[in-house]
């Protein structure tokens, strides 16, 4: 049973259409700030003041932010943002601070700093000369992928080929004091990549014979690390849930069943268990708690695909080094944007977006072996020379 209940409609929130639900849009989000406070966004439906040099293809939107105190549900800080398309425009980082993009501009916010009753304000980290295409941020909240391409000119053709706007990768480390990027360096990619990533480098998989995938972490200086591999009948996708730990979705072998599997950067396979088939997941993660989240269909429709959603959707927890479901429930209205819901950064509740309101549930507390995996997995990796 739910712990707290937040009923958003008193905060403005209206529910999304069945066509927005299907669109794959960011239209709305919630984050933990801490333990009692939630970070709630969705789309204002309002006139909006057209700008005298916007850019023919911008799509401008309203966003609503409010910052929420739990279980009473009382707004405590707020703000309005305007963003000119409908890609995703938060990631959350350490301690309670977010990352904000809007257009070619990227601002963190720290909630827990704002007084009753003001205005949730943001703080400039950088504005690209580039378009910015695609935003990532490692486990540990500090490390970010930022993806851009050359900007984008009045009488360009839209339907130019991706060779002719290279695309450039740029890292940066995540500073708080003072708030500021430090960028560690860029480098050409062939188009716009989501790849799995920790502060130290990125994971690749490759195929060998039988079907076996083998998984190395190429690090950022050039190093290489061999770590376990699986067999599946599809290509495995794989995801950091913390700085030592990844979990990889593959399908079994001769068997229609997904499959699930946690492994670590000490070459180590932590557990594998059959899932329904990994259709549209997506993951909110505790590195902290070493717990995560995933959320996919109770079907085997791929949302990813298909305009006709189903019904169901759920949101599993899972402990990371184990495997053990600490809790399951439902999901609702199903969409395929992958922000409505969360965990808690101490892995104690889980947030699950339930129609107009929003849920929150409890997690079990720790056990002495949780704690003990949760130590072990901040162990620094050592690359082979």
């Amino acid at each position: 049973m739910p712990s707290a209940h937040v009923d958003l409609v008193p905060l403005g929130y209206k529910p999304l259409s069945p066509r927005a639900l299907a669109s794959g849009e960011s239209l709305e989000t919630v984050d933990f700030i801490d333990a009692t406070h939630l970070l709630v966004t969705f789309n204002q439906r309002k006139l909006i003041a057209r700008l005298r040099d916007d850019p023919e293809g911008d799509r401008d939107r309203i966003l609503r932010a409010v910052v929420v105190h739990l279980p009473d549900g009382k707004v405590t800080a707020e703000a309005e943002w305007r963003t000119h398309d409908r890609e995703r425009y938060l990631w959350s980082l350490a301690d309670g601070r977010f990352l904000l993009r809007l257009g070619n501009a990227i601002s963190v916010l720290a909630p827990r700093n704002a007084h009753p009753g003001e205005e949730l304000q943001r703080y400039s980290l950088l504005v690209m000369s580039r378009k910015l295409r695609h935003v990532q941020v490692a486990p540990d909240g500090q490390t970010i992928a930022v993806e851009s391409s050359k900007p984008e000119m009045i009488g360009d053709d839209p339907d130019e080929p991706t060779s002719k706007r290279p695309i450039e990768l740029d890292l940066y480390t995540f500073h708080a004091s003072p708030f500021g990027l430090e960028k560690r360096g860029t480098t050409p990619l062939p188009a716009v990549l989501h790849f799995s990533f920790t502060d130290e480098g990125y994971l690749v998989a490759n195929p060998e014979k039988g079907g076996t995938w083998a998984f190395d972490l190429s690090g950022f200086h050039g190093e290489t690390l061999e770590l376990a591999g699986v067999q599946t009948s599809c290509r495995p996708e794989h995801l950091f849930v913390s700085p030592t730990e990844f979990i990889v979705s593959a399908c079994r072998v001769g068997d229609e069943r997904g499959m699930l599997g946690a492994f670590n950067l000490r070459g180590e396979v932590l557990w594998l268990q059959g899932v329904p088939p990994p259709h549209g997941a997506s993951f909110s993660l505790a590195p902290n708690a070493g717990r995560f989240a995933m959320r996919g269909t109770s079907t085997d429709v791929d949302i990813s695909r298909d305009d006709n959603l189903p019904s169901g959707q759920e949101v599993r927890v899972f402990q990371t080094y184990s495997g053990a479901m600490l809790l399951r429930t439902e999901c609702t209205p199903t969409q395929k944007a992958d922000q409505n819901f969360a965990l808690s950064d101490d892995g104690m509740q889980l947030a699950v977006w339930s129609r107009d309101a929003i849920n929150i549930y409890p997690l079990p507390a720790l056990s002495a072996k949780d704690e003990n995996a949760v130590k072990q997995a901040k162990q620094p990796v050592v690359f082979k020379k």
